[in-house]
């Protein structure tokens, strides 16, 4: 049984290299997610300082021209996007439906727009694009309210302001809302935004003439220099902004895919390598003890015959045996003896040969008939110990087949030795041979029949390795090296023949052999 710290150790350090892989990307993550969430808010407010400062500019060119109409006329043709402008109104105190709208061209009274009463005299909801209102604080005076052209300022004014604000604006997209409704009043109305600052402070859109409504213009302000958020800043606008490549979570959930794919792969490619090295050991162990076994078991079958050997020839020799058929029946001994030696050394010779030839001679020839009968020879003595029968059929049958006689020996040999020892005594053991085709090239099979034990269902898929005993094998001492069935399955295939079995523990096991005719052409 393998040592448990052969397994432990490996696995402790497969554990542990997966753990700091874990680690080491949860870090990485959020430092990527800490940076990210870093760059967009620094940008939100680089972009939101910039429109402000932009909007405080046209701001200021409107005040120092006053309510006098033709000042505010020539402030609003220098402004650096007069286009930003939609129209100028002149709102006197005494008359709240209607006022003096300015053109650039014209001058009218007019009904006030409805969205513009509603900032003016707190009439309904705060909604749209809020106006910039310019007054004196006296509500007995004339009120200034700048109404922004909505589509130039989110299609021309904002551009220009990104560009000025951020040179990589590429990168991001934006959304401008109405902080008082949550109204988008520019740029992308479905932005999913990671980041948001305010801008277009409430002292813009304050009116004399407007009771308090209650709105709370406070918002979080973003400070780079410190990366933190303070609830100081207040803005009428909302400026959202997101990633271009998309939310920061999904980004994430991408990052862990990239990043992690190869920290998996790494994983499964050592967990592979551990379940090699540990599959390794145990076929290496497994091995080594049907080594250590065969060895023992070939060492007891060397030791058997030579002893029985040595002591008949001693007792001959002595002159102890005086009795001509005792006398016989330790030659028979001596005889017996010596043949499952030479067998044995044979097996263990062919063995370690068979291994380092190719297929055999084109003009290979061997008669299966003859074969069968100098086996039958052999094994008379082992038929007899068992008190078993053989029973051959294979009459009127073209017994010559594609093999070198001495390797069909072999095969013919070890399938029935095993046939006769797996088994109770009292059996018949049924040799067929029959003519059969295989691929289109013609063939003959070769059944053995041991109407024995049979093979356990364990061990069905073992039995051709090398150096594997069964547990019968081994419990009752059975005679045998391990190397019979693999030695046969080698010659088979050497000969581009084939072998199986079929087997039943209540009816005994079948091993069938196919070989080629003599001819036959290659598959």
């Amino acid at each position: 049984m393998l040592k448990w710290w052969w397994a432990a150790g490996p696995a402790a350090i497969l554990f542990v290299v997966a753990g700091l892989q874990i680690y080491w990307l949860q870090q990485l993550h959020l430092t990527k997610a800490q940076e990210r969430a870093n760059q967009l808010q620094k940008a939100t407010f680089l972009f939101a300082a910039e429109i402000d400062h932009r909007l405080s500019l046209v701001e200021a060119s409107f005040k120092a021209a006053g309510s006098h109409p033709q000042r505010l006329r020539e402030a609003w043709r220098g402004l650096k996007h007069p286009a930003l402008v939609e129209t100028i109104w002149l709102i006197d105190p005494d008359t709240r439906d209607s006022a003096i709208q300015l053109a650039p061209a014209t001058t009218a009274r007019r009904p006030l727009d409805g969205r513009l009463k509603a900032w003016v005299y707190g009439r309904g909801p705060l909604t749209g694009l809020p106006p910039l209102l310019l007054h004196d604080g006296d509500a007995a005076s004339t009120l200034v309210a700048v109404v922004w052209n909505q589509a130039h300022f989110d299609q021309r004014f904002l551009p220009w302001c990104y560009a000025l604000a951020l040179p990589n604006h590429a990168v991001f997209d934006t959304q401008v809302r109405n902080a008082a409704c949550g109204e988008s009043v520019a740029g992308a109305a479905d932005l999913v935004a990671d980041g948001s600052t305010h801008f277009y402070p409430p002292a813009r859109v304050a009116s004399p003439f407007r009771s308090e409504t209650g709105v709370d213009w406070r918002n979080p302000f973003f400070t780079p220099e410190t990366g933190a958020f303070h609830f100081s800043s207040q803005g009428v606008l909302r400026l959202e902004t997101g990633l271009a490549a998309g939310p920061m979570g999904a980004l994430a959930w991408e990052d862990r895919l990239r990043d992690g794919l190869p920290a998996l792969l790494s994983f499964l490619f050592l967990l592979l390598a551990f379940a090699a090295f540990y599959t390794y050991l145990r076929r290496a162990k497994a091995l080594a003890e049907q080594q250590a076994a065969m060895m023992a078991a070939f060492s007891h079958e060397l030791r058997t015959p030579l002893a029985t050997i040595g002591m008949a020839g001693e007792n001959l020799a002595d002159a102890t045996v005086k009795d001509p058929d005792k006398v016989v029946a330790y030659g028979r001994l001596i005889k017996q003896e010596s043949a499952r030696l030479g067998t044995m050394v044979m097996q263990v010779l062919q063995y370690s040969k068979l291994f380092g030839e190719g297929l055999p001679p084109a003009n290979a020839r061997a008669d299966v008939a003859a074969s069968l009968t100098q086996v039958e020879q052999e094994l008379a003595l082992l038929l007899e110990g068992k008190r078993c029968k053989l029973r051959i059929e294979c009459a009127d049958t073209p017994a010559a087949v594609a093999i070198e006689p001495e390797a069909l020996h072999t095969i013919l040999r070890n399938l029935i030795s095993n046939a006769i020892k797996f088994g109770p005594s009292g059996r018949t053991v049924e040799i067929a041979v029959a003519p059969a085709r295989e691929q289109q090239r013609a063939g003959l099979q070769i059944n053995v029949t041991d109407h024995g034990f049979g093979i356990p269902k364990r061990e069905r898929r073992r039995i051709y390795e090398q150096f594997y005993r069964g547990d019968r094998a081994r419990k009752d001492q059975i005679q045998g090296t391990g190397l019979g069935l693999s030695l046969v399955r080698k010659l088979v295939e050497n000969a581009r023949g084939r072998i199986n079995h079929q087997s039943n523990e209540q009816r005994g096991t079948t091993f069938s052999v196919w070989l080629p005719r003599p001819g036959a052409p290659n598959p």
